[in-house]
């Protein structure tokens, strides 16, 4: 069995499916390398893993499209014919055993100024509001 770990963000909001009576939910993680040259040319590549879920997991309504997330769980690897360029290509999936939320879906710009606008402006020490 190959374990995979990957880090990367949602292409689009998390699709639940069936098959065989169970169900089962997925999304695709993208996954960007960049760098420049010596020309200064900056350079990227992106790579696409599908992954699988377990439908009742409780992270799914989080899954949304531009969401950083990290994968732990059990690759395969696939050989398909691509449909665009009649080319085989190679793909992974991930059966996700751990999947954990890095960072929300990335606010639009009129959403980031209206919580500027309406963060509180005072300093108040909420120390004694913790529950332990």
């Amino acid at each position: 069995m190959i374990k995979i770990e990957v880090i990367g963000h949602l292409g689009a909001n998390v699709e639940i499916k069936s098959a065989d009576g169970k169900q089962f939910a997925t999304c695709r993680i993208a996954h960007t390398d960049k760098f420049t040259d010596a020309q200064g040319v900056v350079h990227s590549t992106t790579q696409w893993v599908d992954v699988i879920i377990n439908a009742q997991s409780k992270v799914l309504p989080y899954l949304v499209t531009g969401t950083q997330v990290f994968v732990r769980g059990d690759a395969n690897l696939r050989v398909y014919s691509s449909a665009k360029d009649k080319c085989m290509k190679a793909g992974i999936t991930i059966r996700a055993n751990e999947i954990q939320l890095l960072s929300s879906k990335p606010k639009s710009d009129e959403q980031t100024k209206e919580s500027t606008n309406t963060a509180p402006t005072t300093n108040q020490d909420h120390s004694t509001d913790a529950p332990f």
